[in-house]
Parts: structure tokens; C-alpha cells; sequence
């Protein structure tokens, strides 16, 4: 979106009253232009690049949380399946011990 003729005023006037070493300033920081009330300034510090350098940022974040689940359901999974095999192992040893004292099953 190009700046209008009375912001495009606006920022030289601003720039009038910087500085040499306040304009160097605001070339490495452009952010000192929004700081000193320049608000409309905000939209135009997003470049094509910074978007994009945004945007795989927050891939990657994205890609970690859904790695970081996957890995906790595997976690889970093996959890439940160890307490499942503690389960059966104990429910079988209880029945071989009631079977055994119901000498249905000879003691070894």
C-alpha cells in the first residue's frame, strides 16, 4: 500500500527534525518511527521477507508441538500396553494359585 502525499509530508518533516546519526538510527530500527508516533509506519516494517521468515518460524514451531504429541501418544501407548501385560500376567497367576488350591491343576 503506497503512502498518501500528506504521510509522505509528514515523514520528511519528521525526518527534518532527526539528526544525521537519528536517521541511521531509524534506517537500522525502523521501529523508532512508530515509537515516535509515526503509527501508520507499523504496516510497512512487515516485508515480503519478514513474513516469510515469520511463516517458516512458525512451521517449525507448529511441526515441534505435532512431533512433541506424537511422541507422547507413543509414550502412552506403551505405558498402557506394559499395565495391560501387568494385568493379564497377574490375573493368570491369581487363577493358576485359586486352580492350584482347588488341586485342578497338579503343584510342579
Amino acid at each position: 500500500m503506497p503512502m498518501t502525499n500528506d504521510q509522505t509530508a509528514e515523514f520528511r518533516k519528521w525526518l527534518a527534525r532527526l539528526a544525521r546519526d537519528e536517521i541511521e538510527m531509524f534506517i537500522a530500527n525502523p521501529q523508532a518511527a512508530v515509537e515516535a508516533g509515526l503509527r501508520w509506519v507499523l504496516p510497512m516494517l512487515r516485508t515480503a521477507e519478514e513474513r516469510e521468515l515469520l511463516a517458516l518460524a512458525m512451521h517449525e514451531l507448529r511441526g515441534r508441538d505435532a512431533a512433541d504429541r506424537k511422541h507422547e501418544r507413543r509414550r502412552e501407548e506403551v505405558r498402557w500396553a506394559i499395565t495391560t501385560l501387568v494385568a493379564v500376567a497377574s490375573l493368570a497367576t491369581s487363577a493358576a494359585v485359586a486352580l492350584r488350591s482347588f488341586n485342578l491343576i497338579p503343584s510342579p
